[in-house]
């Protein structure tokens, strides 16, 4: 089984629940070279340059290599650290390293997704390697990531209107990162919609004193827009929030079903739409295409949302409201707005929504799951093995989630071959049954199980 690494605080190796110390700081900073270069090659003139500043040992390379010896004794057979054309290569994981898990749940962007990837920091990167400047430098983009994913979640939270929950929060940093303007301006917009307009202002003066005493400028346009609008009163005050994920770049498959949801989205009296099926079978990834289809239609914002939480938006907006995995019709009712807004909702359950449109998902034809193995592995690659890459989809179930976690499985391995890997979901029948079932964590399990 691969360790679990954590290096969004101070420097951890984790096996089966128990810490493996890592004595030598040297050793640890190798690690963290690697580490936040997981699954690339890194340059022995790159680890060289981690491990010793600028000031090398006279037989650098020789040094090197004792130190990745050494690291891959203290570490032992599971460390997926190999040679690489000219450097070293640490293959780790989905889900092995807190960094790879951090990124991806920013890329989600709701709010949810984003507070569970800021709990993942445990205090400063990078905590126990060597203090050089490549670490240093490191380190700093590392925080900068942090930062931006604190700025959405505030975003996201904005969106669900918990303005008077994050007044504090703010504050307290606005203390902290007395520089950052973008969080000065959602501590004014938090105010402001708390009807705490003289607060907001005051926050706005208490800004522009600190910038022009620290660096001599005035704040940014957006920040002396915002303070217009707090001027003018609340109804100027309103927020596009752009919350939907990244596109899917290699969706396949659905395009009648694409084309249905944006006609009725773009044409109908009453623009709800709901997608139903059972879970893995994409109901989440079509709602997004149509969405990112659909947003330019929808210039007041487009809203992703996981509960119903939330006020619709007034009746003189255009916004796009995509309430993902609903679970009855109250949810959906709550957030049908009058006016020019939209609700796309997914759900495991049928909802019949009077005067919304719906659709039910099953699994992929064959070879639109063939298809999609080929866009995330490669063409070249499936076509390679056409027949294995056949077998891989039917033992998938044509599941678009089983067929992506396979694909992810032999992405990060572009040198097992596709009939080996599916020789050993069958060797996993019980997982495998499950997985097509539509259990998540099954799924999951069959499909990065380890040889």
């Amino acid at each position: 089984m691969s360790p679990v690494f954590r290096i969004l605080g101070p420097i951890t190796v984790l096996e089966e629940g128990r810490e493996i110390p890592i004595g030598a700081p040297r050793l640890r900073t190798l690690l963290a070279a690697l580490l936040v270069n997981a699954n690339q090659t890194v340059s022995a003139a790159e680890l060289i340059q981690w491990l010793w500043d600028g000031e090398p040992p006279a037989q650098p390379q020789r040094a090197l290599q004792t130190a990745v010896s050494r690291l891959r004794g203290v570490i032992g057979p599971g460390l997926g650290l190999r040679h690489h054309a000219g450097g070293y290569r640490l293959e780790v994981p989905a889900g092995s390293l807190d960094l790879c898990r951090f990124r991806l749940l920013t890329a989600a962007g709701t709010a949810d997704a984003l507070a569970e990837a800021l709990r993942l920091w445990q205090g400063e990167p990078l905590t126990g390697a060597h203090d050089y400047a490549v670490v240093r430098d490191k380190r700093a983009v590392l925080q900068e990531e942090w930062l931006r994913a604190a700025e959405q979640l505030v975003d996201a939270r904005l969106a669900l209107r918990e303005y008077a929950e994050l007044v504090p929060e703010l504050t307290s940093l606005t203390k902290r990162f007395p520089l950052r303007e973008r969080f000065w301006a959602q501590l004014m917009l938090a105010l402001h919609n708390s009807s705490r307009q003289a607060e907001a202002l005051a926050a706005y003066e208490e800004l522009a004193s600190l910038l022009r005493d620290e660096l001599g400028i005035d704040p940014g346009e957006d920040v002396r827009q915002l303070h217009l609008e707090v001027l003018n009163g609340p109804d100027a005050t309103w927020q596009v929030h752009r919350q939907l994920p990244a596109d899917i770049g290699d969706f396949v498959g659905r395009q009648d079903e694409v084309k249905a949801v944006v006609a009725h989205l773009t044409d109908a009296a009453v623009p709800v739409v709901t997608i139903s099926g059972p879970p893995g079978v994409g109901k989440t990834a079509l709602a997004v295409r149509v969405a990112h289809l659909v947003k330019d239609s929808y210039p007041d914002g487009q809203w992703f949302l996981r509960d119903s939480h939330t006020t619709p938006p007034p009746p003189d907006k255009r916004v796009l409201i995509l309430l993902d995995d609903a679970e009855d019709l109250e949810q959906v009712r709550a957030l049908i707005p009058p006016g020019n807004s939209a609700v796309l909702v997914t759900s495991r359950n049928d909802l019949a929504v009077q005067g919304a449109y719906g659709t039910t998902l099953a699994v992929l034809e064959p070879a639109e799951a063939i298809e999609l193995l080929r866009a995330v592995l490669g063409a070249e690659r499936a076509d390679r093995e056409p027949k294995a890459t056949a077998d891989l989809a039917a033992l998938c179930g044509y599941l678009p989630l089983a067929l992506r976690i396979a694909a992810g499985h032999l992405a990060l391995r572009p040198g097992e071959q596709i009939a080996a890997y599916a020789d050993h979901l069958r060797g996993n029948n019980r997982l495998l049954a499950l997985a097509l079932l539509g259990d998540h964590d099954a799924a999951v399990e069959a499909a990065w199980s380890p040889w």
